[in-house]
């Protein structure tokens, strides 16, 4: 019953819009940064949609866990809730972003829809950094693009980007 059950089964990630448990689990690292875009009214609609999560979640804290948070539900509530925006998105902006095509002022929501999870994601209060593999760091600020970086050497030296480092140091490595 409950978080003592797998969460991870088709029954689980179709609906809130993945296609395979193994296009979920890049979004699990960083669970705790997706759950912090979702709104309460997101949430509130996230688990209204799904009651059975929200019913885990209290049935778990019921008994002796924890957990406000349970990362396979915020990813798939992000996805959920990015999949309900992208229908209000105009035509020529979806268009753009099934192609993996983003710009300055796109939100965390079309990032993360054209480009998929990013690899690393560093954030503070004010400022967050999306690493991509591919060697493309996005600056957000107010959850939206505000500057792109070519990094191409990102991944090849794993000391560059330890953990701990301030936003501001990774900025400042970035150029």
């Amino acid at each position: 019953m409950g978080l003592v059950a797998c969460v991870n089964k088709p029954r689980n990630y179709i609906p809130a819009g993945f296609t395979s448990e193994n296009e979920v689990k890049p979004y699990l690292d960083n669970y705790i940064y997706y759950s912090s875009k979702l709104t309460k009214t997101e949430w509130d609609a996230f688990y209204a949609r799904f009651p059975e999560y929200y019913q885990d979640i209290h049935v778990a804290k019921g008994i002796g866990s924890t957990i406000d948070i349970h990362p396979w539900y915020a990813a798939y509530a992000f996805r959920w809730t990015t999949l309900n925006k992208r229908q209000s998105w105009p035509p020529e902006l979806r268009s753009r972003l099934d192609k993996g095509n983003v710009l300055f002022y796109d939100d965390v929501f079309q990032l993360v829809y054209a480009m998929g999870p990013p690899a690393r994601v560093i954030w503070d209060n004010d400022i967050e950094v999306l690493l991509y593999a591919e060697g493309a760091a996005f600056i957000m600020g107010d959850s939206k693009i505000k500057s792109i970086k070519r990094c191409p050497g990102c991944w090849q030296d794993p000391d560059k980007y330890e953990s701990g480092m301030s936003v501001s140091e990774v900025i400042k490595k970035l150029g």
